[in-house]
């Protein structure tokens, strides 16, 4: 069976009643659920985190009344034969509606007398107060601003106002339920199935022990609705109506590529920066009318200036107004924080009329010490390369564009066809150095009778060649064949950490190694039944040899065979004991952000119609060791 949920064809209403007499008795019409329904009226989840609950109406709705954007799923949803016949039904609903005062602008939202963009909420104006990712607060202060400014030669006020530059997902939203004989399966394309199976179990009363949820690859999925709450909506919908049914259940939310959710950077942006005349910035202040939705996510700013400038001095700061739009959230994650790295050292580069390049390169650093020498010495104590990344990653992107040769202050060169000539330039640090968090998370591996392994675990795999990376790790730790290993992303009972892509891939490989080293203690030591009195045993591609002696030695497959007992009950690990450091505190080391990217564009702009001809495009990321170039080129897709 298929389903689909209403839309709601307003940006603020309230769905007084609903008749859904006409729509039930359409042809192959199934079931029609409603916020009526008793089904739906449960307490709230538990265990998933604020701002991740399925009733937070943030994200979850699975049926609510209010509607508070235009294209959000509300009020009715519809269970049919086929997909037309939920489309015909959805048609024949009878729904009075009241329409409510809107706001769609950010500022607007903040006045005294602008309507309530979110009723349900009871609350008395539009400011956001949960704020999970960035503990509750919208203010960071670094060092000493006014003493920044004093130390500046120069100062800059600005203010940019940035839309929306990525819309949506590139696919619509799926989910597949079929319960029966008590059980239910899940089929979904999240990148944390765990919250998904929480949520549904909470809704449903469904216990955990009888949830299975199956996870095959997506690809393409960019973040967003896949890995918070809102991604599990889908699921619950599809559960609820495949217990009733008792058949499999498909819902289709063709409303999630678009009107779901957009991403984060949308909002105003206000600078104040002092600076040296050689381009160095002393001190930094912004403040922001940032995105609403999954507020706190960040404070722009906050998360990569301090990490990778020589910058001692900040004051940042951001609010978040609830609008009737819908939430946003980090498709492309990290916008909200590249912004000001484009536009601080833009604009100082500007105003001293220098080469953009040259002034990243002397705000280059670290937590606010500059890169040479303070940084050269933490590399060496930490065991890093003394390497320039950033006057690297300029170095390739200058060459690969022309830089040198082409390069002009803005708006001083006008090409022969009319059109004003442009080369851009940016730069931010890399991705993770380190694991973000702390966590529980796990992995496990089993021996085949014919010596093969399975790697088990749960994991979203969304386009980046996870499995071959993680059975690379192993192979490397463990000395097994990697045309012997295979991984198993769907194993419920260990879950690797989240969400997908890199968020999670830096602790995985810590995981992935030490499963991969105990995995080899355990074949070495069932190795010395069969090699007794070795001076010295390894493993290399399945065969374990004696170093003193390579032929005497055992294939693993025949080890297995041999002494399958000794293989029984798999290998577990969770990487605890291999991390060195975590980017948020308490950490055993403190990390330090070394790895740097930057992006070159060359642009003609037609003054009559302010067309921008994009014509050549360089991105340089130096990503530090690769496992799996597929997976570089997969994340940087």
């Amino acid at each position: 069976l298929y389903a689909k949920w209403l839309t709601s064809p307003y940006a603020h209403a309230i769905a007084k009643r609903i008749d859904v007499s006409r729509a039930k008795s359409a042809p192959g019409v199934v079931d029609v659920v409603t916020y009526e329904d008793e089904d739906l009226h449960r307490s709230e989840g538990g265990g998933v985190g604020i701002g991740m609950d399925v009733k937070s109406p943030d994200w979850a709705f699975v049926m609510p009344r209010e509607a508070v954007y235009e294209g959000q799923p509300v009020a009715a949803a519809v269970c049919a034969t086929s997909q037309e016949a939920c489309d015909l039904a959805l048609r024949l609903l009878e729904v009075e509606w009241e329409e409510l005062p809107f706001v769609l602008d950010r500022d607007e939202a903040l006045r005294e007398d602008a309507p309530i963009a979110q009723l349900f909420r009871g609350e008395r104006d539009n400011v956001v107060r949960e704020l999970p990712m960035s503990g509750g607060t919208t203010k960071v202060t670094i060092g000493d601003l006014e003493e920044g400014f004093r130390e500046a030669d120069r100062i800059v006020e600005f203010e940019i106002r940035c839309g929306v530059n990525v819309p949506a997902g590139v696919e619509a939203y799926a989910s597949l339920a079929w319960f029966r004989d008590g059980w239910l399966d899940l089929w979904v394309r999240v990148h944390i199935p765990a919250w998904t199976i929480a949520h549904v179990a909470n809704i449903l009363h469904i216990p955990l022990n009888r949830i299975r949820v199956h996870v095959p690859y997506s690809g393409a999925s960019f973040g967003g609705i896949t890995w918070i709450g809102s991604s599990s909506i889908p699921s619950v919908l599809a559960a609820l109506l495949s217990k009733r049914t008792r058949k499999p259940v498909k819902v289709l939310a063709d409303w999630t590529n678009f009107s779901g959710i957009t991403c984060e950077e949308e909002g105003r942006y206000t600078f104040k920066v002092g600076f040296k005349m050689d381009g160095t910035v002393t001190a930094v202040r912004i403040d922001s009318n940032g995105s609403h939705g999954y507020a706190g996510l960040t404070i722009p700013g906050s998360k990569k200036l301090p990490k990778a400038t020589r910058i001692r001095h900040f004051q940042l700061e951001s609010v978040y107004p609830y609008v009737n739009r819908a939430p946003c959230v980090c498709y492309k994650h990290g916008t909200q924080e590249t912004i000001p790295f484009i536009e601080i050292f833009n604009r100082v580069a500007a105003e001293l009329n220098m080469d953009p390049t040259i002034v990243a390169l002397n705000n280059d650093g670290c937590y606010g010490h500059p890169m040479h020498p303070d940084m050269d010495r933490v590399k060496v104590e930490q065991g890093f390369p003394v390497r320039d990344s950033l006057r690297e990653c300029i170095e390739a992107g200058k060459k690969a564009i022309g830089w040198d040769e082409k390069w002009h202050a803005p708006a001083e060169r006008i090409l022969p066809n009319g059109r004003y000539h442009g080369l851009g330039f940016s730069w931010t640090k890399e991705w993770r150095a380190a694991p973000e968090v702390h966590g529980a998370f796990l992995a496990s591996c089993f021996f085949k009778p014919d010596g093969t392994v399975l790697l088990r675990a749960q994991r979203n795999f969304i386009g980046v060649s996870e499995p071959t990376t993680y059975c690379q790790i192993f192979a490397q730790e463990s000395g097994i064949s990697l045309k012997d290993i295979e991984m198993d992303n769907q194993f419920s009972d260990a879950m690797l950490m989240i969400p997908g892509g890199s968020g999670g891939l830096c602790w995985n490989s810590y995981i992935l190694r030490e499963l991969g080293l105990k995995a080899k203690r355990k074949i070495l030591e069932v190795a010395s039944k069969a090699l007794p009195k070795a001076e010295g045993l390894d493993i290399k591609d399945s065969v374990v040899f004696d170093r003193a002696d390579p032929q005497r030695h055992i294939s693993l497959r025949e080890l297995v065979i041999r002494y399958g007992r000794d293989f029984q009950g798999g290998i577990w690990a969770d990487g605890n004991a291999l991390v060195k450091a975590i980017e948020t505190p308490p950490s055993p080391m403190k990390v330090h952000f070394f790895g740097r990217q930057a992006s070159f564009i060359e642009i003609e702009v037609d003054p009559e119609t302010g067309k921008i001809y994009i014509q050549k495009l360089v991105i340089v990321n130096d990503v530090g060791r690769v496992i799996n170039p597929q997976g570089v080129a997969g994340q940087q897709c």
